[in-house]
């Protein structure tokens, strides 16, 4: 069976919603696509060699039985890390190549080194997303990354507080870059962070950044043990009218045109020689639509709730 891509944005009035394997880290395929469908998402992202569940009998099995469930692929995610020569292993690791890859960056890449890794995974006919992520670069460091190679940016929201966060208008400059976002709720305490259930305020910068333009998806990635309660407060608070308003008149919001890069991803860094092309899963959303009503029941019943585990006190312990 040939994979799909994920639902376009541009045939929905929201971002298309789900989960991130990481969520139910054990669940089989099927349980997995079951599971967000159940909760009134539309897909997933995975994460490859982490040992889910929907993995377990290999990569392509577990897509093709995922997309016969019913859910869409969003995007998928390994562990490389663009700027480190050692853990950029394109052609050495199978990666399917029809949908968008989430990677790591270090915190200070070589310009030189990065433009030859993108043009590596150009070849290959991968399109990776920077995630924000601890130990890498911070805000103003990715607004230059994709500022100067065009390549997509992941924001995990744990993870942009962990490199510094963002002010308005670093979002709005690093807006048009941005692709997906991933939530979840996190507490912190002296014993270290636990994942907690996701609250409305934990979304006021993703709210903003669709007040900007639309997303490729959004997914809950969360070890709190309510991935059904943690769906319908997304839902929710995206089709609340704080999050319908973009940002007004007295907030400078960047142009549509400046937005075109969430269309027309670049799939070789610039200044590599490679001619940029439209990306295959970003097909060029109307941006003028009705943004964002509910589209999760928010009285859907909660299930599928592991055990809420204690993670430990160094940086980046509470997502991956």
């Amino acid at each position: 069976m040939t994979g799909t891509r994920a639902t376009p944005s541009s045939s929905l009035r929201h971002p298309p919603l789900g989960y991130s394997s990481g969520t139910l880290p054990g669940a089989g395929p099927e349980e997995l696509a079951r599971a967000v469908l159940g909760a009134g998402g539309t897909g997933v992202d995975l994460r490859i060699g982490k040992g889910h569940g929907w993995e377990r009998d290999g990569v392509r099995p577990g897509i093709d039985r995922i997309l016969r469930t019913g859910a869409d692929v969003f995007f998928v995610g390994v562990g490389w890390h663009l700027g480190d020569p050692a853990r950029w292993p394109v052609g050495e690791e199978a990666v399917p190549a029809e949908y968008p890859v989430k990677v790591f960056c270090v915190q200070r890449p070589d310009p030189a080194l990065v433009t030859e890794q993108l043009a590596a995974a150009a070849e290959a006919g991968l399109r990776p997303w920077v995630e924000t992520h601890a130990g890498g670069p911070d805000t103003a460091g990715l607004i230059d990354l994709a500022d100067r190679t065009g390549v997509g940016v992941l924001v995990d929201l744990l993870g942009l507080a962990e490199i510094g966060g963002a002010d308005r208008a670093q979002l709005r400059a690093l807006a048009p870059f941005v692709r997906a976002a991933q939530v979840k709720g996190v507490l912190r305490t002296p014993q270290g962070t636990r994942h907690r259930p996701l609250a409305p305020h934990d979304l006021s910068d993703l709210s903003y950044l669709l007040g900007l333009g639309p997303l490729h998806a959004v997914t809950v990635e969360s070890r709190a043990g309510t991935p059904d309660a943690d769906l319908a407060v997304l839902a929710a608070e995206l089709a609340s009218p704080a999050a319908e308003r973009a940002p007004g008149a007295t907030e400078s919001a960047s142009p549509a045109a400046e937005r075109a890069p969430r269309s027309t991803e670049s799939a070789s860094p610039a200044g590599s020689g490679t001619p940029r092309r439209a990306a295959p899963a970003d097909t060029g959303p109307d941006t003028t639509r009705p943004p964002l009503p509910g589209a999760i029941r928010p009285g859907t019943p909660s299930g599928r709730q592991p055990a809420a585990p204690t993670y430990p006190t160094e940086p980046g312990a509470a997502h991956s």
